[in-house]
């Protein structure tokens, strides 16, 4: 997005900084496009091509994909009140969600990995687990997810002229929904260009003290901690949780551990944990791990 309006191509491929305007040149369906402008903000997605060359080097890893798919259901035992979420070792993060005669289905796993295969697994022990039986898909959609910064307090604000929005930016909610967030990191970047240039500050230094609250509350749903013990999301899972049978409070706890288990190998299990214990003590993450 241009100082003067909004820009859709496929690709950013170079920013400069030209002192008091960013040079930007992309390509899109019709060819290359060059323009100026004072403040540039990306919002092109988990896949960001702005955050690539704007933190050349620390572009964060592991990226993944997830496949979401629509069914109309035959059978199904499932609440239609509740997203039911499993953990491993269907996949790092797989979801159900019912509404009317439809299904919604969603897998996570590292990119590079057979999500396919992995999808049909979790379609078969529905059905074996749970009595559920699917038509086959109306509606499928694959895309790239990163999930990482979220879950470890390391968002990527933007640099210099360039402020960086949503996914790119490292902002998203379980279960794998962006739009809330893009919507609201890009109003909050609007209003610091805006209110930055009546005041006469950095538009970036105000961009991420207006980022404080909504970083909060989306490493808040992440976060074992807060699941259990706070209220991260809308729904009051705290006093849902304590309305469970002691059984049902053993299994919820049971898979949280063994969701934290999957986190292990990217080295998330004891910074979530860590990061929920600061959360406990201060009220707030430490914005000093932000790029």
């Amino acid at each position: 997005m241009g100082g003067h309006g909004p820009h859709y191509f496929g690709e950013v491929f170079s920013i400069e900084d030209a002192g008091e305007r960013v040079q930007v040149r992309a390509r899109g369906p019709d060819g290359e496009i060059a323009y100026q402008c004072r403040w540039l903000v990306g919002a092109d997605g988990a896949g960001s091509s702005v955050r690539s060359i704007i933190y050349p080097g620390l572009e964060p890893t592991p990226v993944f994909r997830a496949l979401r798919t629509v069914h109309r259901v035959i059978d199904n035992s499932l609440d239609p009140a509740h997203v039911h979420f499993w953990p491993d070792p269907i996949g790092l993060l797989a979801w159900a969600h019912a509404w009317d005669d439809r299904l919604a289905l969603g897998i996570l796993r590292q990119e590079g990995e057979g999500i396919s295969e992995l999808h049909d697994r979790f379609i078969d022990s529905l059905e074996r687990e749970h009595g559920v039986r699917l038509a086959p898909p109306d509606e499928s959609a694959d895309g790239r997810v990163l999930i990482g910064p979220a879950i470890t307090n390391r968002y990527m604000p933007g640099c210099g002229r360039v402020l960086l929005t949503g996914e790119a930016a490292g902002f998203i909610n379980p279960p794998l929904e962006g739009i809330s967030t893009a919507i609201s990191t890009g109003a909050k970047a609007g209003e610091a260009v805006a209110r930055a240039h009546n005041v006469g500050v950095e538009p970036l230094k105000l961009y991420r003290e207006l980022l404080a609250k909504e970083a909060r509350a989306c490493t808040d749903k992440w976060n074992p901690t807060r699941l259990l013990f706070g209220s991260p999301h809308e729904a009051d899972l705290r006093a849902g949780f304590k309305a469970l049978s002691q059984d049902a409070q053993h299994a919820v706890g049971g898979d949280l551990m063994r969701h934290m288990k999957t986190l292990k190998p990217y080295g998330w299990t004891r910074r979530s944990l860590w990061l929920g214990l600061i959360r406990f003590l201060t009220g707030r993450y430490p914005s000093g791990s932000w790029l």
